[in-house]
């Protein structure tokens, strides 16, 4: 404030340097008079109207809070999940290097009854590029989804009925015994699993961002058959996407484990905005970890290329410090696929971007991830991907 003019204890500001301060927007007020600033906190010092600066700046953010909420609605769908649960979730998931972010849930519903805005039209728009891109495609299309799915099917017929491992009831194992006594291990016996396939589950996490603009219908359409094949080997799939938007990362859910006549809405996918890769799989993670299967696989399709620029700094931090960008996105990223092992979960990618960017692809998903060059190979590829995922378990 160097316009401020000092005199004695107090500063004042004379009407032309005090038009120059209320350019600031959350200061504006009809009814705005000359403040004085007290160099001391003396009771009997303090102005009448002391807070007005932080009463102006909560107004403000508030005010802003309620129009970027306004926004994601209107553009990425109503939300799927109350205030309250998405409060609780925020809380829990978006810390770290996602503090102050914001999650928006939604089925990406939209409300074509009024006038649809100009996003609106460009969402609407694209859904019908899709799905004309699949039908375009048909025999290739059916073809992969045919191939894709004996690959599984074959997978699951050559996994053991059953197999002999440890568990709390059983066939005491001997050797084993002192565990129980001195670490308080409870699998000392050996008893017959049987291995059922039926319970695994897949989750499909599709990439959204801005950056797939020019591979919009080609990534909906390899999540639809990779979806597709899944559903009629009888496995429960639940597909998704992601961007990031004004500090709101957007999950937009297509269909839903027991969904399984709602592939078709997987061409309602779109691309826009940024993305936090590692906040994405987080959630995903999050609520794969509540799911009741024992076998739970992700496959995400991405460009391994997050990037956010759009964040409010946390305190301490300027704004460059605080973006998601290069290695503090890739590093985030790679930490939270690393993570999904704590929960049983296995992560796998289908890798969307150019050749510039694979090393960042091995660096976040290691060897688990296959990159795709044609729908001729998708099959084959992605097929090969997930039969070493279910030799696994």
């Amino acid at each position: 404030m160097a316009f401020l003019q000092k005199n004695k204890t107090v500063y004042k500001w004379n009407e032309t340097n005090r038009k120059r301060f209320l350019r600031i927007p959350f200061l504006r007020s009809p009814k705005t008079e000359p403040l004085e600033f007290p160099l001391s906190t003396n009771s009997d010092r303090v102005p009448v109207r002391k807070n007005i600066l932080t009463s102006y700046w909560r107004k403000y953010r508030n005010a802003n809070e309620i129009n970027q909420e306004k926004y994601i609605r209107e553009y990425y769908g109503k939300p799927a999940l109350s205030d309250s649960e998405v409060k609780i979730l925020e809380k829990k998931l978006c810390t770290g290097a996602h503090k102050n972010c914001r999650l928006h849930f939604t089925r990406g519903e939209i409300d074509v009854s009024g006038n649809l805005s100009e996003q609106q039209s460009f969402i609407l728009m694209q859904r019908e590029k899709n799905r004309a891109y699949f039908r375009k495609n048909l025999a290739v299309n059916n073809t992969g989804i045919i191939k894709l799915t004996e690959k599984i099917r074959n997978s699951m017929l050559l996994m053991p009925s059953s197999f002999s491992g440890r568990a709390d009831a059983g066939r005491l194992t001997p050797e084993r015994a002192w565990r129980n006594l001195y670490i308080h291990d409870k699998n000392v016996f050996q008893k017959k699993i049987q291995n059922e396939i039926g319970d695994l589950s897949v989750d499909i996490l599709l990439d959204a961002s801005a950056s797939q603009l020019g591979r919009q219908e080609a990534i909906a359409t390899q999540g639809y058959i990779i979806a597709e094949s899944l559903t009629r080997c009888q496995i429960p799939v639940r597909v998704y996407s992601f961007c990031t938007k004004r500090k709101f990362t957007i999950m937009t859910l297509f269909r839903d484990y027991d969904e399984i006549y709602d592939n078709d809405k997987i061409f309602n996918y779109f691309s826009s905005g940024c993305n936090r890769d590692g906040l994405a799989i987080r959630t995903a993670i999050h609520m794969m970890k509540n799911s009741p299967y024992e076998h739970k696989l992700l496959i995400v399709l991405s460009d391994a290329k997050p990037l956010d620029t759009n964040i409010v700094p946390t305190t301490g931090k300027t704004q460059v410090e605080a973006d998601y960008t290069d290695l503090v996105g890739l590093n985030d990223t790679a930490a939270e696929v690393r993570k999904s092992r704590d929960f049983g979960i296995s992560i796998m990618c289908v890798f969307t971007g150019m050749d510039e960017d694979l090393p960042s692809a091995k660096r976040i998903y290691g060897h688990n991830f296959v990159r795709i060059k044609g729908l001729e190979r998708f099959a084959d590829s992605v097929g090969i991907l997930i039969q070493n995922e279910l030799k696994r378990l």
